[in-house]
């Protein structure tokens, strides 16, 4: 092999580790899913007054 040789694999391995180890990382275990939509429920806050002072 050639110094050119030996270089492209001291350069492309790392990249390679580190392209499969951040694919792998991803932290979610088990199979991939669409969780449901948050259900709104109704605030218990009153609504703002209307300001009738300038009718």
């Amino acid at each position: 092999m050639t110094a050119i040789a030996y270089r492209r694999i001291f350069l492309f391995l790392p990249l390679l580790v580190l392209a499969v180890s951040a694919l792998n990382a991803c932290g979610n275990k088990g199979p991939l899913y669409i969780p449901p939509p948050p259900v709104e429920q109704p605030s218990e806050a009153p609504l703002p007054a209307m300001d009738t002072e300038n009718e």
